[in-house]
């Protein structure tokens, strides 16, 4: 359900039944007057989230794997606005002459943040203020609460060996050595193990190690992945 009381007259809402989607708007908020927008189970297969914008409905779907949107007045002009590789969720749209003014306090040098500028509302008042945040794999400094330390996890995550925010980034190790260069500086693909190993070796299943192949079914987990220890006999 989406509606605004200041710059909408209508309230909008969905009706689901067995993946039938009927957009319905009504002209007060008491139920009455109701009269329906948009009903196509192939034009909305899948609706997960709603929000109006000027004259257009816009929702999210999960078959499309997009935004769509169309009149609010009739349900015309049924267009995908945009599609993404993962399924969407919510969806807000900011009217312009409803926000509050005010100056952007990440808008000159990132807010003095190393990494991540976060616009937040200021308790008590309607001015807003900005907090400093890192990426994945780095902690905020202590210190100043705006520079970023290195806090990648060994066991499961690689750390890129390059200078800077961009460079310093901390990547899943199913990412290392997988042929495709996640960080910057391409670090993550230097130095690999070899993917063809000898007559006498073992392949680990990732193909990030050879081990020697009296190692196998020995008891202890030589590759990373524990390959070595699958399948063995119990005798």
């Amino acid at each position: 359900m989406n509606f605004d009381e200041k710059y909408f007259d209508f309230c909008y809402y969905v009706f689901l039944s067995y993946s039938l989607c009927i957009y319905a708007r009504t002209s007060d908020f008491n139920g009455e007057n109701r009269r329906t927008v948009l009903k196509d189970s192939n034009t909305i297969p899948h609706i997960f989230g709603l929000t109006v914008l000027d004259d257009y409905l816009y929702w999210t779907d999960w078959t499309y794997r997009g935004i769509l949107r169309a009149s609010k007045f009739n349900g015309d002009n049924v267009t995908v606005v945009t599609q993404t590789a993962l399924l969407p969720y919510g969806i807000k749209a900011y009217y312009e002459g409803a926000q509050p003014k005010g100056r952007n306090p990440c808008g000159e040098n990132n807010g003095d943040c190393q990494q991540l500028c976060l616009v937040s509302p200021h308790e008590g008042n309607t001015t807003t203020i900005n907090k400093c945040s890192c990426a994945d794999g780095f902690a905020l400094s202590s210190k100043d609460n705006k520079t970023c330390e290195s806090d990648c996890p060994k066991e499961t995550h690689f750390l890129c060996a390059g200078s800077g925010s961009e460079s310093s980034a901390c990547i899943s190790k199913k990412y290392w050595c997988d042929n495709v260069a996640q960080c910057s500086d391409k670090s993550d693909e230097d130095d690999c193990p070899p993917r063809i190993c000898l007559s006498n070796q073992f392949q680990c299943h990732n193909g990030r190690a050879c081990i020697l192949d009296t190692k196998l079914c020995d008891g202890r987990a030589n590759c990373d992945d524990g390959s070595d220890e699958k399948y063995c006999s119990s005798s």
